[in-house]
């Protein structure tokens, strides 16, 4: 297997380039880092189209084969190469590019959640690892970080290949609303989701920006208020361990 020795080359300048968000939005690609990531990728049903091809350090080649098994778009790069382009400090010596899932359309499912300018890339990939595996497998997100970011998808490690990720502009609450979804926002001033009974059979949960909360735009969409009680001097949780306890207490509760 030849191996790439030149920052200069094509398919290293690409990875580098998707740092960047214009560049990820106009080639409609990413890419993630590590083995778990690289392997959980390689088992789906559908690898072979949304891996574009897979970067390996020359000296973890023949470590990582068994993993790589019979996928035919992989190339070598020297480790000083690879550990330029790389995002981690101590890498693992394997990434792959992949492409973006575009969806179209309404979301579906009885559960959604809506995300209000989620800001901070650990919260973002936090919030998508959990909402799937809470079973909440469509995000709408509204003026949030790049879900693609490399530090999101680092994040949320190989989450977001399972769930499905609208833009606001084209999934918007009134349309949620219109397919019958009922919108339910966080809110520190709102009903406890202990105490919460007869919920609607489909919900929109909406977590708000980490500083400054659900938008006022939002809330006047919002059918519901849900706040987590607080002991002590707390007076909010982190918005990925927030979203957390509203989407599996909502996904199980039945309004009985």
């Amino acid at each position: 297997m030849e191996v790439i020795r030149s920052y200069e080359n094509k398919k290293v300048k690409h990875v580098s380039k998707l740092k960047d968000k214009s560049y990820r939005f106009e080639t409609e690609q990413y890419f993630a880092e590590g083995l778990k990531w690289v392997s959980d990728a390689l088992k789906s049903d559908t690898s072979s189209d949304i891996i574009d091809y897979i970067l390996v350090k020359e000296t973890k080649i023949s470590e990582y084969m068994t993993v790589l098994g019979d996928f035919e778009r992989i190339y070598a790069v020297a480790d000083n190469i690879f550990d330029r382009i790389s995002e981690t400090q101590n890498n693992q010596g394997i990434l792959a590019v992949l492409r973006v899932k575009k969806n179209s359309g309404m979301p579906i499912g009885n559960r959604i959640l809506y995300l209000d300018r989620i800001r901070d890339p650990g919260n973002m990939g936090t919030i998508i690892r959990t909402a799937c595996a809470a079973g909440y497998s469509e995000i709408v997100c509204d003026d949030c970080v790049d879900s693609y970011n490399p530090k999101v998808v680092r994040s949320c490690m190989s989450a977001i290949l399972h769930v499905n990720i609208y833009s606001a502009e084209s999934t918007t609450l009134k349309s949620l609303k219109k397919c019958g979804y009922a919108v339910i926002a966080a809110d520190a001033d709102g009903e406890s989701v202990f105490e919460l009974r007869e919920l609607p059979e489909k919900l929109a949960l909406v977590i708000g920006n980490e500083a400054e909360g659900v938008s006022k735009e939002i809330s006047a969409h919002t059918d519901k208020f849900v706040a987590i009680p607080m002991s002590g001097n707390i007076e909010s949780l982190n918005a990925a361990v927030s979203a957390a306890v509203l989407m599996y207490n909502l996904k199980n509760n039945k309004g009985e």
